[in-house]
């Protein structure tokens, strides 16, 4: 009996597939509420948005972890152009996250907890600061 081996890729909107990774993070790292959420979604569709910076704070308010997420919407208009606007993901993307963002935002959690960084209201039971910056 012989071993099958077969690998599955997905079609994405370059778009949405860009805009589900950061919203992904804001979701696991920062405990975002749905309602920041479709903010940033709001603000990413019009381009506003560039950077994405999930902070952990110490008690004493200053930064002890950073998990940043880049935009560059000049690269991203000609990969459209070049590429189409579709893109294919590998079958290890679970619901299209890439997988080295999933371990991004494990290692951020895991510095975050074991360092028992400050907890900022409304953002319970995670102590993470949103930061959008345009």
């Amino acid at each position: 009996m012989g071993t099958c081996t077969y690998t599955e890729t997905v079609s994405f909107a370059r778009f949405s597939l860009l805009k589900m990774q950061i919203l992904n993070a804001l979701a696991n790292a920062a405990y975002a509420t749905e309602d920041d959420r479709k903010k940033v979604a709001a603000g990413l569709d019009k381009h506003y948005i560039e950077q994405v910076t999930i902070m952990g704070l110490y008690q004493n308010g200053n930064i002890g972890a950073e998990l940043r997420i880049a935009i560059d919407w000049r690269l991203h208009k000609i990969s459209v152009q070049a590429g189409g606007a579709h893109i294919q993901v590998p079958g290890n993307w679970v619901n299209g996250i890439a997988p080295s963002l999933d371990d991004a935002i494990a290692l951020f959690n895991n510095v975050c907890n074991g360092a028992n960084f400050s907890r900022i209201p409304n953002c319970s039971p995670t102590s993470w600061i949103q930061r959008y910056m345009v």
